[in-house]
């Protein structure tokens, strides 16, 4: 699952899914966090690639909390 948000609200999602609660059924080891505006910045990188690129690349931009304490 990825979650999209303003830069600004990226320590409030790692604050949530750095939580016990988060950490006990394995939630943040799936999630992971994009910025609007690093999003927005990839889409106009590969807009002109017409569908020539994997749906896994936007992995190269997304963050994850599953190994934080």
């Amino acid at each position: 699952m990825l979650l999209v948000a303003p830069k600004e609200r990226k320590e409030k999602i790692r604050t949530q899914l750095t939580r016990p609660t988060f950490k006990k059924i394995g939630l943040n080891d799936y999630c992971k966090y994009i910025s609007i505006e690093d999003l927005a910045d990839f889409v106009s990188k590969v807009e002109d690639l017409g569908g020539h690129i994997q749906p896994s690349i936007i992995e190269k931009i997304a963050i994850g909390f599953g190994e934080e304490i």
